[in-house]
C-alpha cells in the first residue's frame, strides 16, 4: 500500500467505483453538476461541456464550465474530472490549478471515481480545490450497514438502487481525510425515494 495514501480512505478502495465507462462518467459528472446548480435559480446560469480557452501560454481544454452571476459580478467555475482506479496524484491536482490561474475562475472542483493521495488532498486544501469523489452507492450502503442486514433493511437498499441513481458524490471535509458530504443524490431526491419505499413498507405490512 501506498504510504501516501491516506488510511482513513482505504476503506472505499475496494469498491471499484470506476467501473463505469469514460463517456457514461462524463455525462454522469456532467449531470451531477447540473442538478446540483441549476435548481439556485442563478442569474445567467450556463453550464457547458469541454471548453477550450486560448491564452498566451497556450489552450487549455476544461471539462465542464458553470458560469452564473451575483451582484452583477460574474462567477465562473472550472471542474476537472478524472475516471481513474488509482488515487490522484497532486501533479494533477497542480496541473489543473495552473490552468485556472491561467483562464481565471473563482472556484475550482476535481472529481475522481478514485481517492486522492496525501500530497493531492494537501496541496488543494492549500489551493481552494473542492475534491468530490463518485462512488457506487449501493455498495457503500451495504458496507456501512455494520450492525447486519435484515429483511426490512435489505428491501430498503433494494430499492433505493432501483429508485435512486446508482453513483453517489462526496466531498472531503476540511482536512480532507473523510467523504462526509454526500451532495448527490441531493436531499429532496431522496426525501421522495424514501417516501415512496415507507408507504410500500406500510402496504406489505398491511
Amino acid at each position: 500500500m501506498d504510504k501516501d495514501i491516506l488510511i482513513s480512505d482505504d476503506i472505499f478502495i475496494d469498491l471499484n467505483a470506476a467501473d463505469i465507462t469514460p463517456l457514461d462518467f462524463e455525462k454522469y459528472c456532467f449531470s451531477i453538476l447540473d442538478v446540483l446548480y441549476s435548481p439556485k435559480k442563478l442569474d445567467d446560469y450556463k453550464i457547458t461541456h469541454n471548453e477550450t480557452y486560448e491564452k498566451n501560454d497556450g489552450k487549455h481544454q476544461i471539462d465542464v464550465v458553470i458560469e452564473y452571476s451575483i451582484a452583477n459580478a460574474a462567477i465562473k467555475i472550472f471542474v476537472e474530472y478524472k475516471r481513474e482506479n488509482r488515487p490522484i496524484k497532486v501533479g494533477m491536482v497542480r496541473d489543473f490549478y495552473q490552468k485556472i490561474q491561467s483562464c481565471g475562475a473563482n472556484k475550482v472542483i476535481f472529481i475522481s471515481t478514485s481517492g486522492y493521495q496525501k500530497g493531492a488532498i494537501i496541496f488543494a486544501k492549500e489551493h481552494g480545490i473542492a475534491l468530490y469523489r463518485i462512488m457506487d452507492r449501493y455498495l457503500r450502503n451495504i458496507q456501512n450497514s455494520a450492525f447486519g442486514l435484515d429483511e426490512t433493511r435489505m428491501y430498503i437498499l433494494r430499492r433505493e438502487q432501483e429508485l435512486l441513481p446508482k453513483y453517489s458524490i462526496h466531498q472531503y471535509d476540511q482536512y480532507g481525510e473523510y467523504l462526509i458530504n454526500e451532495v448527490y443524490p441531493t436531499q429532496e431526491m431522496k426525501d421522495k425515494v424514501h417516501k415512496i419505499i415507507q408507504e410500500e413498507l406500510v402496504q406489505k405490512e398491511v
